[in-house]
């Protein structure tokens, strides 16, 4: 199963995996009106809403300084795709030492496939959830 959107993060997981530090602010491949929410219980952002582009770059950043400040991610498994803009997958963070975690990423793009739209994160064991929310944005697109 695959789509524009899951071979555009597949690329971009190759490249953020050679990285030794984030990328400057304007490299980003978020859109503007990009916005990133947590819907896993527990979770440090978890209950703080949406985070604006520049929020969820700061948070995003974090990850290079912790365990051996190179984190690792890997596309585990697509869940569902919706058309080519839409994708929700398991995606697996190491950032070295003991702190790695498994989550799913529902991902929305641009028409495009150049800018990433929103992210909204899940635990690997609500699948359902996260297809609903894919079936929600699709059918955005009809009304």
């Amino acid at each position: 199963m695959t789509n524009a959107a899951v071979e555009f993060i597949a690329a971009e997981l190759r490249e953020i995996n050679q990285r030794d530090k984030p990328l400057p602010l304007d490299e980003w491949p978020w859109a503007e009106d990009y916005y990133f929410e947590d819907r896993r219980p527990g979770s440090p952002f978890h209950g703080w809403g949406r985070l604006d582009r520049y929020e969820a770059i700061k948070a995003s950043s974090e990850l290079f300084r912790l365990g051996s400040g190179r984190p690792h991610r890997t596309l585990l498994e697509v869940i569902a795709v919706r058309g080519e803009t839409y994708v929700a997958y398991i995606e697996l963070v190491d950032a070295g030492t003991d702190y790695v975690f498994k989550h799913i990423n529902c991902v929305a793009f641009d028409n495009e496939i150049r800018l990433v739209r929103r992210v909204v994160r899940f635990d690997v064991d609500d699948r359902d959830a996260a297809i609903a929310l894919l079936d929600e944005w699709d059918a955005e697109i009809d009304d």
